[in-house]
């Protein structure tokens, strides 16, 4: 076989290779997308979750339950903001009959010293809350969005076990909310009431939101505690049944 031929043969079978790859190519398809964890924080469809397995257990006789996801998509930059937090923190101030969010004013914004033209944004007084607490005031949101599976009819005392939430200016709480701290000495629980103990941290806090569910014969959630004394991933109580449970790692 001369040179030229031998030549002829390699590139044929290049070709070949090169076309049997293409063709391989175009059978597969692509990969999964993998899913946007941190858009589940947005709409219903989480919130949709929680509510279906609170009912359940309800049903089956539960009457102390947990209920834990991290308050805000970024939960480890919650001092400092991220765009994903920005925009949440927009829809639990809308949700909650806040604000509407920062507005762009009509005039061109401020120019600095190098002549570049700065991006200003307006808050108003009722967002800089949320703004400035974006935990507390999303685990109102949270509070609010589960508060239907323990019916409309229902008192919903919504207990702060940490910090206080100014939620008088909050348009869109449902009329049966009572958002009071812990341990508020008016809490009058009844047994046509339901408790919701938001972020519970300590062993004392879940024992006192428990004890007054308990005593009044109400059902208690446990919402979006970010703290276990016992290192695991549900609640210091026994008594208290894990029933749902999203968080990033």
């Amino acid at each position: 076989m001369s040179m030229d031929t031998g030549r002829r043969s390699v590139v044929q079978a290049g070709a070949a290779a090169v076309a049997l790859a293409g063709g391989a190519a175009s059978v597969f398809r692509p990969p999964p997308k993998f899913p946007v964890i941190y858009g589940s924080w947005f709409g219903d469809k989480m919130s949709a979750d929680m509510r279906s397995c609170i009912s359940a257990g309800l049903r089956s006789g539960l009457t102390a339950m947990e209920v834990r996801t991290q308050a805000l998509p970024n939960l480890d930059e919650a001092k400092f903001g991220t765009p994903t937090n920005e925009k949440f923190q927009i829809e639990c101030a809308r949700s909650l009959g806040l604000s509407s969010g920062p507005t762009k004013p009509q005039q061109k914004g401020k120019v600095d010293a190098g002549g570049l033209q700065k991006s200003v944004k307006r808050f108003d007084s009722n967002y800089m809350l949320v703004k400035r607490d974006p935990i507390a005031y999303a685990n109102v949101w949270w509070a609010q969005r589960i508060a239907p599976a323990l019916g409309s009819r229902r008192k919903i005392w919504v207990l702060l076990a940490e910090g206080r939430v100014d939620t008088s200016a909050c348009s869109k709480l449902p009329r049966n909310f009572v958002v009071k701290p812990l341990e508020s000495k008016d809490v009058q629980v009844t047994s046509r009431d339901a408790v919701i103990v938001v972020a519970p941290g300590v062993t004392q806090s879940w024992k006192i939101g428990y004890d007054l569910a308990r005593n009044a014969g109400a059902p208690v959630v446990f919402l979006n505690s970010q703290l276990s004394e016992r290192y695991s991933l549900g609640g210091p109580l026994d008594d208290v049944e894990e029933v749902y449970y999203l968080k990033p790692i």
